[in-house]
Order: C-alpha cells, then structure tokens, then sequence
C-alpha cells in the first residue's frame, strides 16, 4: 500500500538513535538518477538516513522490467499460464478478518474502514467510466 506521507523509522542501540527516512526527486541528470534507490546520509549527522528515490529512474526500470516480462510471455506460454493463476489468486477477494500476519486490532480498523467508505461513495461505476454523484 502507497502512503502519501513518508514514515520515518528509527532504531536503538542503546543510546544511538539511528532514523531513516525517504527521499525524492523528478531529475533527470545523471548524477540524480545514480543515486535512486541508494542510502544517503543526512549531511553533519551520519544517523540520519534516506532512501533516496529518483523517478526519472524508477519509471525507466518499471519500463525495462516489464519489456522483459512481455519477452517471457512470449517465449514462454507456461510462464503466462503460470502468472494468470497467480493473478487470479490474488485478485479474489479475502474476508478481511481471516487476513494472516495481521493482528486482530488491525483486522478490526480494516473492517471499520470498509464499511465507512461503503457510506461515502462519491459516484458508480459504469463498466469503464465513473458516473459521478456530484461533478467533483
């Protein structure tokens, strides 16, 4: 799941405190699209830490994986079996309460959610195209 903002984690040991965060830019200079997916430090203070995210690069790499992945459908039709079962698998919907690795508060807060966004639907969808409510 994406979260529009950024967690920050740190950890102990015992009386340093080392944080790490994330970091991004939409850059295309070399030097930029280096250092994505990197760990930098903070500059003066080698506690704390970034995973710094270049775009540019990250929408490059997505490109590249996915021609390779159409190369192995090609070339392979076990393989584009195989990912359609995969897919099908995990496009079933799952009761939110038998959610495995996830604690029973947790599970709880989802089920909260799902039926507070059933309550606030803002428009239908029509095959393809959204009939909005209200223009938004």
């Amino acid at each position: 799941m994406h979260h529009f903002v950024p967690f920050v984690y740190y950890a102990m040991s015992g009386t340093q405190k080392v944080l790490i965060g994330w970091s991004s830019n939409s850059s295309n200079d070399e030097s930029d699209r280096k250092v994505n997916m990197k760990i930098i430090n903070k500059q003066g203070n080698k506690n704390i830490l970034y995973l710094a995210v270049n775009i540019c690069q990250l929408a490059d790499d997505l490109l590249i994986a996915f021609d390779k992945f159409v190369d192995m459908i090609e070339k392979d039709p076990s393989f584009e079996n195989e990912c359609l079962r995969r897919l099908q698998r995990v496009m079933e919907p799952k009761n939110c309460m038998t959610l495995k690795k996830v604690g029973i508060r947790t599970k709880e807060k989802l089920r909260s959610q799902i039926f507070l966004a059933k309550c606030s639907t803002e428009g239908e969808l029509e095959e393809k195209q959204v009939k909005w409510y209200h223009k938004p």
